[in-house]
């Protein structure tokens, strides 16, 4: 997970709001209670933010805590703060990619999603610059792996459904291939300058 330093230091929220909010956002599904009891008053300055926001409890034996939620503004914070900052190498990257998967009569996709999902995979991934581009390069040049990448912009993630946009990196071809040959890469990163 990425989690995005420097807009949580412009928003002036505490390091510990993005574990509130994540608590939060899953109370709905499964019991969090205990996890946001445990962080007490630092609650008060996100639901006076309006991150936060209670619910009606369903039986009375709830505690407050059981019906504590991420709000929708709560939920774009969370979505903002865990997106990694597209750089000029994602769309250096980018831009060079494009080309080939052009000069291959395929397509590049949503250009914006793609550099976005470039981002996140760098900062998911730890694969950077020269590693990331000779990790693409090597995905594009396994014929047995192209066949199945007809737009760039599934190349770094693809959901599994179409209700499935959140970036998660366990999704992606390109992170899958590397699992596959993590030794190999590593391996070869050790001799391939990264600046």
């Amino acid at each position: 997970m990425y989690i995005n330093f420097h807009l949580l230091k412009e928003l002036e929220l505490p390091l510990n709001s993005v574990l509130i909010l994540f608590a939060a956002n899953q109370n709905k599904t499964s019991d969090q209670s205990e996890v946001l009891e445990s962080f007490g008053d630092n609650l008060r300055h996100l639901f006076d933010l309006g991150l936060l926001e209670m619910v009606k409890a369903k039986n009375k034996q709830s505690n407050m805590y059981t019906t504590i939620r991420i709000s929708t503004k709560g939920k774009k914070i969370l979505e903002d703060v865990t997106t990694a900052e597209i750089t000029e190498d994602d769309i250096q990257l980018f831009d060079w990619l494009e080309g080939i998967y052009k000069s291959m009569n395929k397509e590049a996709g949503n250009k914006r999603k793609c550099k976005n999902f470039i981002a996140q995979f760098r900062a998911n991934s730890g694969i950077c610059k020269n590693h990331l581009a000779f990790l693409c390069q090597t995905f594009i040049n396994d014929d047995k792996e192209m066949e199945f990448s007809l737009k760039l912009e599934f190349l770094f993630f693809k959901g599994a459904n179409l209700f499935s946009t959140k970036f998660d990196i366990y999704q992606s071809r390109l992170f899958q291939y590397y699992e596959k040959r993590k030794d190999y890469f590593e391996n070869k990163f050790l001799t391939i300058r990264n600046d």
